[in-house]
C-alpha cells in the first residue's frame, strides 16, 4: 500500500489561488455539471510535479464515488471538462470504472488533439451511462514538464488549474513516478480541487435534494435535540431553504424549516441541522427526518428520507479523550507536532486525557507495531495513501470541524498547538451515556497489560 506525506506548502504551485471565471458550460435543460467544484473558475497559477521528473504518462482526475452518482443512475455522461493554466501539446480524456482502489477498466478513451489554456470541452463519442453501486475516474492525461527558466521551473511545468472552491474531503489525484514506480497519488494538500468536472444528461429535477442516514443522536429527557443530516442537492437551483418533518418511533411530529447558512449549489453535498422534538421516555429512539420540500417546492428526490437513532440515556458520565498520533522517524514536520501535544497534553486534565503514538501511515519504523499497519487505512477515510503527522480523537470524525481543511476522514494535521488543546476540550465538555470500568495489571513474563 503506498504513502505520501502531506505537504503543507504551495507544493510547487502558486497557490496565492489566482482563480478566474472563464469559458462557461453551456447547459441544456436536461443537462448538469457534477465535479468537486461547479463555477467556471480556474487558476491561471498552475499546478505541476516538476521534482518528480520529465513523465509523459501522466493523468490527473477526481474520483465520481457511487453516493455521488447515485441520483444519476442511467442517465448518461456526454462531456468531460477539464481546465489548464498551461496548453498542453495533446491530451486524452478518461472514464475508468473502478473496480479495485483506483484500478479498473478505461470505458472511455477519446484523444484530445490540442488544448488550450482554458476550459477544455470534450463531447464524448460513445456517452457513458451510469451504473447502480459503481464509482468511476475521469480525468486526462498531461506530461510532465521540467524546463527550467533561469533558476526557476517554466510555466509549462505547471499545467493543471486547481481551485479552492467546492468540496474538501476528496484528494488531488495523479498519475506519475514519484521515485517507486508509477501509480496513482493522492496528493493531501487540502489546498483545492483540479478543474475536471462532467456535464451529465437526462431526467433532471428542478427541485431535488437527497438525504443520508445518521447514527445516533444524544438526547435528554423533556430536551430537544438535534441531528447534522448530511444533503447533496441534485436539482437544477441552488438550495437555500429546506423543509423537514421528523418521526420518532413512528410518530411525527410538524414539518418545520431550516435555512442554510450557505446555499447548496447543484451537484454539491452538505449539512443542516435538524431539530428532534423532546421525548418523555429513556431509551433508543428511531428517527426518520423527511426533507419534503425544496427552497418551497415538493422535493421529488427518490432518497429523501435520513435514518438514525436517538438515545436518551438515564444516567451521564464525564467523558474521557484518547488522542492517537500517527508519526514514524522519516516523517520530518512529526517533530513540531509531537511538541505541540505534549503542549497541548500539560494543558488538559492528565486523569482524563490520554495519548497514543501510532508508528504508521507515512512510514514505519523500529517503534512499529502490527496493529499500527492494520488500523490506518480506516482512520484515513479508506484511502490508499496516508500521512504524517496525523491525530485524531476518541477515533470520532465529528470530533473534528468540517471546517478544517485538513479533515481525512477520522483524522487531521494540527497546524498549531491549541487545535488539540481545543478539539480535545470541546469532547471533555462533552458527556457520555456510558461507563467502563477496568483495573489492569503488568504481567512480567508476556511483558504485557493484562485487564483483570
Amino acid at each position: 500500500m503506498k504513502k505520501l506525506l502531506l505537504v503543507l506548502v504551495a507544493f510547487t504551485m502558486a497557490l496565492a489561488m489566482n482563480a478566474q471565471a472563464s469559458a462557461k458550460a453551456e447547459l441544456a435543460d436536461n443537462q448538469q455539471l457534477l465535479g468537486y467544484y461547479l463555477s467556471d473558475k480556474l487558476n491561471k497559477k498552475g499546478f505541476g510535479l516538476p521534482e518528480w521528473g520529465e513523465n509523459e504518462h501522466c493523468k490527473a482526475a477526481i474520483k465520481l464515488t457511487a453516493d455521488m452518482l447515485k441520483p444519476y443512475v442511467g442517465m448518461k455522461i456526454v462531456n468531460v471538462r477539464f481546465g489548464l493554466s498551461y496548453k498542453l501539446d495533446k491530451s486524452r480524456v478518461f472514464i475508468t470504472s473502478l473496480t479495485n482502489g483506483y484500478e479498473g477498466e478505461d470505458v472511455v478513451s477519446q484523444d484530445v488533439a490540442s488544448t488550450v489554456a482554458d476550459w477544455n470541452n470534450v463531447a464524448l463519442e460513445t456517452p457513458y451511462y451510469i451504473e447502480k453501486d459503481k464509482s468511476i475516474l475521469v480525468g486526462f492525461d498531461f506530461a510532465q514538464k521540467t524546463r527550467m527558466k533561469g533558476l526557476y521551473y517554466s510555466a509549462e511545468c505547471y499545467p493543471l488549474s486547481v481551485v479552492e472552491e467546492g468540496i474538501t474531503t476528496m484528494p488531488i489525484l495523479i498519475y506519475g513516478d514519484s521515485g517507486n514506480g508509477e501509480y496513482w497519488h493522492e496528493i493531501g494538500t487540502r489546498t483545492g480541487n483540479l478543474s475536471i468536472q462532467v456535464i451529465i444528461e437526462g431526467s433532471i429535477e428542478k427541485y431535488s435534494v437527497t438525504a443520508f442516514d445518521f447514527k445516533v443522536v444524544q438526547g435528554e429527557i423533556n430536551k430537544p435535540a438535534e441531528a447534522k443530516v448530511k444533503v447533496t442537492n441534485n436539482g437544477k437551483d441552488a438550495v437555500s431553504k429546506l423543509n423537514y418533518v421528523v418521526s420518532v418511533d413512528g410518530k411525527a411530529s410538524a414539518e418545520q424549516e431550516a435555512t442554510l447558512e450557505n446555499a447548496l449549489e447543484p451537484g454539491n453535498t452538505g449539512t443542516f441541522n435538524a431539530v428532534i422534538p423532546a421525548v418523555d421516555s429513556y431509551g433508543k429512539k428511531a428517527v426518520k427526518i423527511e426533507i419534503t420540500k425544496v427552497n418551497g417546492n415538493e422535493n421529488t428526490a427518490e432518497n429523501k428520507t435520513a435514518n438514525g437513532f436517538l438515545g436518551v440515556p438515564q444516567e451521564f458520565y464525564p467523558r474521557n479523550v484518547v488522542i492517537e498520533e500517527f508519526t514514524t522517524e522519516k516523517c520530518g514536520n512529526c517533530p513540531r507536532v509531537a511538541a505541540d501535544l505534549h503542549k497541548a497534553l500539560a494543558s488538559l486534565d492528565k486523569e482524563r486525557v490520554f495519548a497514543v503514538a501510532h508508528h504508521s501511515a507515512y512510514g514505519t519504523d523500529w517503534l512499529t507495531q502490527p496493529c499500527d499497519e492494520e488500523m490506518y487505512g480506516l482512520m484515513f477515510n479508506g484511502m490508499l495513501n496516508s500521512f504524517a503527522p496525523a491525530m485524531m480523537f476518541n477515533r470520532d470524525c465529528d470530533a473534528i470541524p468540517d471546517d478544517d481543511d485538513s479533515k481525512t476522514g477520522n483524522v487531521f494535521l494540527p497546524v498549531v498547538y491549541a487545535q488539540i488543546s481545543g478539539y480535545a476540550q470541546i469532547l471533555l465538555n462533552k458527556q457520555s451515556n456510558s461507563q467502563l470500568q477496568m483495573d489492569v495489571t503488568y504481567d512480567g513474563a508476556s511483558d504485557r497489560l493484562l485487564s483483570l
